[in-house]
């Protein structure tokens, strides 16, 4: 029998600390959780939290060989004096031992006087060592390879944890996954409550983190052939300067997010070869050492701070979107790979890069609304590599310039030595505020109405900040207007 409503687990006991028990927990369906929480406010996700766990994360019962019964074709588990503090929806964690089930997660279908019926359908009776209902996984490792391994859960998985995870050797493996056939798998960082991060905010800088604190020659996080696995609220890096990425991507991953994410002091955020990814309102700080990305196609870029290393640059990428994003230094913003691709680059900021913004081959390219300030007069904004068949390529409404000044060929073929088409661009210093805090508004006016025109034809802004100083949050508007003058 599988669990096919939304299951929800936890990492890490109520004061967000480790809870030194068993690797094993139960949790809950997010339709119990969403009747305790009716207004979803902090108070009511305390006292939800306080139902299914006890104060150091342990399960609210756990029970020892229960006798199991036949309840109108549904598995029951009795034992006198047991099963009082227990309700329909959680999900208790079953250790059967006597071969007719599979030992996993199930959800409680209802409770009485001694005794709980399980979403299983009765075939023979059996033995249980132990059950566990509601608490709290000792580490993420645990919730990784117990939840994977309950009995062929269908619905989507959440995974909630609000304890920092060091790793002083090997590696966190993702063993769990979300094939199409079973919804998706969501690891969630929060403080307090859940849901206390995910709008930014006080806890912006302040991410459940997985840190690497040994000389370790594997990556933080393993994710071989995994699918549909959503990271949110994490700092994935490394105390100690070792040689290792902070996620390694391979095999067939894809569907993967990463949401209001940091990376920092590791090789590249993502190793291998990540695809089919989507990373939105993450951080890149400036402590990595190598490409925040190698390679990567089918990839989904928006509104997030990316640092690139000195003579490094984003990642050889194919069949991608970036859209509301910062770059910041390295020898170039973005390269496309010599594949025949079809990427758009729209509402982005490049900034202080050593030789161009974008540098790309061959394909179909849209690359609109930018702004590029690049290191100095003798580099480019836009450049076109040797293999110069780009097709059908759309390069309009940017603002191109240089922090010494106006670029010398802002857009540019460098195989046959001529500019490249760039309709209604526009040429002066668009004066970021304060780059070197990551503050990218713009002072000049002028790029509030610099870009491609709508259907009505209302001008658009250009660049990838507003008004707001840069928060990696999602109250952050791409593009809004913003006061000053030019």
């Amino acid at each position: 029998m599988s669990i096919s409503e939304h299951a929800m687990y936890f990492v890490g006991n109520r004061a967000g600390s480790i809870y030194n028990g068993s690797h094993h927990a139960g949790g809950c369906t997010q339709l119990w959780w969403e009747s305790e929480c009716p207004n979803g406010v902090k108070s009511e996700k305390l006292a939800a939290l306080s139902k299914l766990m006890k104060a150091d994360g342990a399960a609210i019962e756990s029970v020892s060989s229960p006798t199991v019964n036949n309840d109108n074709g549904y598995v029951s588990l009795f034992k006198p004096g047991e099963f009082t503090l227990c309700e329909p929806g959680m999900i208790a964690y079953v250790d059967f031992v006597g071969g007719v089930y599979l030992p996993g997660h199930y959800r409680i279908r209802s409770q009485t006087s001694n005794g709980i019926t399980l979403d299983l359908a009765y075939i023979a009776s059996d033995l249980v060592n132990q059950v566990s209902i509601g608490g709290a996984f000792d580490h993420l490792q645990s919730a990784f390879d117990t939840i994977d391994n309950a009995t062929g859960t269908t619905g989507s998985r959440t995974i909630y944890i609000n304890r920092s995870e060091d790793i002083s050797s090997g590696k966190l493996v993702c063993t769990i996954t979300g094939e199409p056939g079973n919804g998706h798998v969501r690891i969630i960082g929060f403080k307090e409550a859940p849901g206390d991060m995910d709008r930014g905010g006080d806890y912006e800088t302040e991410k459940i983190e997985i840190d690497g604190k040994g000389t370790l020659a594997d990556d933080l996080v393993l994710m071989d052939s995994r699918k549909n696995i959503h990271w949110c609220n994490i700092y994935f890096h490394g105390t100690f300067g070792s040689d290792h990425d902070g996620v390694y991507l391979t095999g067939v991953t894809e569907g993967t997010e990463f949401n209001r994410c940091r990376f920092g002091n590791v090789d590249s955020a993502l190793g291998g070869t990540p695809a089919k990814l989507l990373m939105q309102y993450c951080h890149i700080e400036d402590t990595l050492r190598v490409a925040p990305f190698t390679a990567f196609r089918q990839v989904t870029m928006l509104n997030n701070v990316i640092h690139i290393a000195d003579n490094k640059f984003v990642g050889v990428a194919v069949n991608s979107t970036f859209i509301g994003n910062v770059f910041i230094g390295g020898i170039h913003g973005i390269i496309f790979g010599t594949d025949e691709d079809i990427s758009l680059v729209h509402n982005n900021t490049f900034y202080n890069q050593s030789a161009a913004g974008i540098k790309y081959y061959k394909g179909y390219f849209i690359i609109t609304n930018n702004i590029f300030v690049m290191s100095d007069v003798d580099t480019y904004a836009v450049i076109q590599g040797v293999n110069s068949l780009g097709q059908a390529t759309v390069i309009g409404n940017n603002c191109a310039w240089s922090l010494s000044g106006p670029l010398t060929h802002p857009f540019y073929n460098s195989a046959e030595n001529f500019s490249l088409d760039h309709q209604d661009s526009i040429f002066f210093d668009p004066r970021p505020a304060d780059p070197d805090s990551d503050d990218f508004r713009v002072r000049a006016t002028k790029t509030a109405s610099a870009g491609r025109v709508d259907v009505n034809g209302y001008p658009s802004a250009i660049g990838a900040v507003g008004p707001a100083k840069v928060q990696h949050s999602p109250t952050l508007l791409n593009g809004s207007p913003i006061s000053g003058t030019f």
